[in-house]
């Protein structure tokens, strides 16, 4: 179901044939229908109003990666006898919907290799499919990096998680993060949103943190991989250390979240803004702070637009 420009809902079904048989599926375009009145209208592939975001399934796109990695040397190559020479196993339980840049919903999927007995368990590519146009997108090179199934693996053994009966990590979406392959898991209890996973995906020292809002996980994923160093390679951006930074506040608000206040402040002779959650440290000064007070913070600036703070200290309140 997808909403017009106007917010109306619509049923959007992709509707196609086959190559031969029952295989081969051909999406030709898809049939809008209305929920109220069950009136129905077709419309051919690339003639879709531009609302329609997904007129290739999900399913389906899983099936084109499966015969375009499958089939690379013809039938016998990958069959049970054949050597399987390159080929390339899509991970159907973690295919991710998400969008890119421009706002196209996509459907994105991690690769491994097959082999003579079993397949790989780390990650060698992954596809990029657009739910609109069908266009396929195969990014390679990708090594020593954890598949979103040993990922998520990974995050419901951590001891974070295990301190929390009943919370698992579900399935993450892969990204270059701070210059590091990195997937970004949703954990939950139940139906019930806990917090974020954050997973270094290399697959020779894979690392998790663990936040219970977005920004306490990012905080402390730069922490870890400024930890972590040159890794495999991979060489962290610019600005992996703590920063103090001093100065009197000429600005700061508050903004009320689901998960608690956020604080956000200008320091004078700094053209950051800088936000404050609740799981910084000293909090409650951070709440009696006012426009003019000295303050201290620690950040590891990355060059965001915000910049989350690490330690707070207002100079000028009494000490404790």
């Amino acid at each position: 179901m997808e909403p017009n420009e106007d917010g109306k809902p619509f049923f959007v079904a992709s509707v196609g044939h086959y190559l031969k048989y029952r295989s081969g599926p051909v999406v030709d375009g898809v049939v809008l229908v209305n929920p109220e009145t069950g009136d129905t209208k077709y419309y051919p592939k690339g003639k879709e109003p531009k609302w329609v975001d997904r007129t290739f399934t999900l399913e389906t796109a899983l099936e084109y990666w499966t015969y375009w990695g499958k089939y690379v040397h013809g039938w016998k190559n990958q069959s049970l006898i054949g050597p399987k020479k390159d080929v390339l196993i899509p991970n159907e339980d973690n295919m991710q919907v998400t969008f890119n840049e421009k706002g196209e919903l996509i459907y994105v999927v991690d690769f491994t290799r097959a082999k003579s007995k079993g397949n790989s368990k780390t990650l060698v590519g992954y596809g990029v499919f657009n739910a609109k146009t069908g266009e396929m997108t195969y990014y390679k090179g990708v090594t020593s990096v954890l598949t979103g199934k040993e990922a998520k693996s990974n995050a419901n053994a951590s001891e974070f998680l295990s301190k929390y009966p009943g919370w698992k990590a579900t399935n993450g979406i892969f990204y270059t993060i701070y210059g590091a392959p990195t997937y970004v898991i949703p954990v939950t209890k139940g139906s019930k949103f806990q917090g974020v996973a954050i997973v270094s995906a290399n697959s020779d020292n894979p690392q998790v943190v663990f936040g219970k809002t977005k920004d306490e996980a990012f905080r402390n994923y730069k922490k870890l991989i400024a930890s972590l160093g040159k890794v495999n390679g991979v060489t962290p951006q610019k600005g992996f250390e703590m920063k103090e930074i001093k100065g009197k506040v000429m600005r700061i608000n508050d903004a009320n979240l689901s998960n608690g206040y956020v604080f956000h402040l200008i320091v004078e002779g700094n053209a950051k803004r800088f936000s404050v959650d609740p799981g910084v440290n000293a909090l409650s000064d951070v709440v009696l702070t006012n426009v003019g007070d000295q303050v201290v913070l620690k950040v590891m600036d990355m060059e965001e637009d915000i910049v989350p703070v690490d330690e707070f200290t207002n100079l000028d309140l009494p000490k404790k």
